[in-house]
């Protein structure tokens, strides 16, 4: 992570009143360390934002609509890494190699501070990431994968994963844009004007994290 992330990292938590859970979730993959490092806080203070762009935009009765896009990629990352580690594992079985799994030489405790239930989803896709990462090197240290095969399947893992924080990016971006128009009227509410203000004083997340098949905003607000 950059200083310039970390800062604004360290500066929006110190301001955040809101409830945490902090965990501490030891991952082992270079990729996945790295996914945490870069993107896991700015999903956080997107998804933030995805809620108090909502509620002043829908209502509180719509929340959920504004929520929907990144709902859905959540679960369908989930599922597609579940599918892959089930395949997998069923690969290792049959190459009877069960008993002989590769590990990954340094395992570190990826500190997570959770300020919104994605945050958690997201930690979770993370760590079924690195176990699918475990089967697929163990594969090929085994020579049961050539080394084609492994950057596929590595490839593949990393474009399910950034998604996630290239959806709540877009999600973000479009609400915040509307929420600037509503801003901008005269007769606009106090409050509108306060959390543009916020909102635009963090950075929404990587550029770098945008994804091609990352779904546009589900939620439509009128002008």
């Amino acid at each position: 992570m950059s200083e310039v992330h970390q800062h604004a990292k360290d500066e929006w938590m110190r301001k955040f009143e809101g409830a945490k859970i902090v965990k501490q979730s030891p991952v082992g993959s270079p990729t996945m360390r790295h996914l945490h490092k870069r993107s896991f806080d700015h999903v956080g203070r997107n998804c933030h934002f995805i809620t108090v762009f909502g509620r002043i935009l829908l209502g509180e009765d719509r929340i959920s609509e504004a929520e929907e896009s990144v709902v859905k990629r959540l679960d369908d990352v989930t599922k597609a890494i579940e599918r892959k580690i089930s395949a997998m594992t069923a690969i290792v079985a049959e190459a009877g190699l069960a008993d002989s799994m590769a590990s990954f030489n340094r395992v570190e405790d990826m500190h997570s501070d959770i300020v919104v239930p994605a945050q958690n989803r997201f930690l979770t896709t993370i760590v079924l990431g690195d176990q699918y990462l475990v089967l697929v090197n163990t594969l090929w240290l085994h020579g049961q994968l050539d080394d084609k095969a492994k950057s596929r399947a590595e490839l593949e893992l990393k474009q399910l994963l950034r998604s996630i924080p290239a959806t709540t990016r877009k999600m973000r971006i479009y609400l915040q844009t509307k929420l600037r128009e509503v801003a901008e009227k005269k007769d606009a509410p106090a409050e509108a004007k306060k959390v543009l203000r916020e909102a635009e004083a963090t950075n929404p997340g990587p550029v770098d994290d945008e994804a091609e098949d990352s779904p546009q905003p589900l939620v439509a607000i009128a002008a």
